[in-house]
């Protein structure tokens, strides 16, 4: 068991303690913060520790994926075409250097 405490106890550490259950039981916010809710019926979350939380769902769900070797191909085909793209403007960029006339 692990003690995680704030000044009260209700927003801070209880949103610590919801990232943290979202991570190791792989559940979603809204079934994390229930959990959470069930051992402590008192907590109450500032929008801004929520929306932090919001944000960060897909993030760990991406990590997890991605530890798990599992990437689809839509992942795939996006990373090449953002690797050809990159090819086409350093070579534009390039080409741009090398029409430029000399300045006298």
């Amino acid at each position: 068991k692990v003690l995680v405490h704030g000044n009260t106890g209700n927003s801070t550490s209880a949103t610590l303690v919801i990232a943290y259950v979202m991570e190791t039981k792989s559940l979603s916010l809204k079934d994390a913060l229930l959990t959470v809710q069930r051992k402590r019926q008192c907590i109450g979350l500032s929008e801004c520790f929520m929306q932090q939380l919001k944000e960060y769902e897909p993030i760990y769900k991406a990590v997890q994926t991605h530890l798990n070797g599992h990437t689809s191909k839509v992942t795939g085909k996006l990373k090449r075409r953002f690797d050809e793209l990159e090819d086409n403007v350093s070579l534009s960029n390039r080409m741009d250097i090398c029409e430029e006339s000399p300045t006298s």
